[in-house]
């Protein structure tokens, strides 16, 4: 309903608004939001934080093992019957084996693609996603990298702790960021006898597995959803971050 009814609404009141106001920029925060305004559009700026335009599955992760380098509706089709996921929601079984389902996502990305494509200008992250849209002939692309802003009371440099190490991971709780290759780490660790803590920040599948563990070792801390402003207290409390993504991010640099 979103993806039909949404664009027309949101091109609708943006050109009323440019012609009452005759605005200099017209800026669109994630590819969905993109609305054709017209052929190369010298007005328009998208900040692009996922990849619905560069990938059918939103998640240029071909079969769930490799980056892809490229799509076409075969590949698609082999790609998405091998797949969990669409972005980082998980494919129900019904979507995943249906032909009509395969045309109307395919086509949508087909068109979320041409849209972009007459974006005057381009914000992405990462030199990986600039590259990509260069691969595909849409020039004029800026990286602005991602960053958070820490706490003033937050030291800039941490001291490693007297005694032990401590190992943090802050994010989405699924198996396409790579926390089960966090927790695998976790228990190499233990069963060596290092001296080691893991603190878990974020919400997922994983999420009931994990406040389990923590629930039987103490040196396991779960703390759920984590407001942004808190963020910067956890990274304190950290020797080591770990972003073990198995996809290729469009968040990092």
């Amino acid at each position: 309903q979103r993806k039909l009814f949404f664009t027309r609404s949101v091109k609708k009141h943006v050109l009323q608004l440019d012609q009452q106001e005759s605005v200099d920029t017209i800026h669109f925060l994630n590819n969905t939001s993109v609305v054709d305004l017209g052929e190369k559009n010298s007005k328009t700026v998208a900040t692009l934080n996922s990849y619905h335009a560069l990938c059918p599955k939103a998640n240029l992760f071909y079969k769930e093992k490799t980056p892809c380098t490229g799509c076409s509706p075969g590949k698609y089709v082999g790609c998405i019957t091998c797949s969990k996921y669409v972005g980082r929601i998980r494919l129900q079984w019904y979507l995943k084996y249906n032909p009509v389902f395969w045309l109307w996502n395919y086509q949508s990305y087909l068109r979320q693609r041409e849209r972009l494509r007459n974006v005057g200008k381009k914000i992405v992250f990462n030199t990986y996603t600039r590259d990509l849209l260069q691969k595909k002939a849409m020039p004029h692309v800026a990286i602005v990298p991602n960053f958070t802003v820490m706490n003033e009371a937050v030291p800039s440099k941490p001291p490693l702790h007297s005694k032990g190490l401590t190992v943090t991971y802050i994010g989405n709780l699924e198996k396409m960021k790579g926390v089960h290759h966090v927790l695998q780490a976790y228990a190499m660790l233990k069963e060596k006898k290092e001296d080691v803590r893991f603190i878990f920040a974020g919400e997922g599948t994983y999420a009931p597995f994990i406040r389990a563990l923590a629930q039987r070792h103490a040196d396991i801390v779960f703390k759920g959803a984590v407001p942004h402003q808190d963020v910067g207290k956890i990274y304190a409390e950290t020797d080591v971050v770990v972003i073990p993504s198995l996809w290729p991010e469009p968040f990092s640099r």
